[in-house]
């Protein structure tokens, strides 16, 4: 996992995972996911984001993708 600053107001962060949803990873697949991050002031911060891997039993190539905000 790693998070950057672009600045005061905006920040992003990136992760790659065995899974998004199992303790112990049910295939040999990687799960990728961002977030952004919005600050327009001291009292409201907005933020979304997205996972995407293959998430099958024993299957690398079924992806699936998620998002959330």
């Amino acid at each position: 996992m790693a998070r950057y600053t672009l600045s005061p107001k905006v920040s992003l962060l990136g992760l790659v995972a065995n899974g998004w949803d199992q303790e112990t990873d049910n295939n040999r697949g990687k799960t990728a996911g961002f977030k952004l991050q919005l600050f327009p002031s001291t009292m409201l911060a907005v933020a979304g984001g997205v996972f995407y891997g293959p998430e099958q039993d024993f299957i690398d190539g079924a992806q699936r993708f998620a998002a959330d905000r």
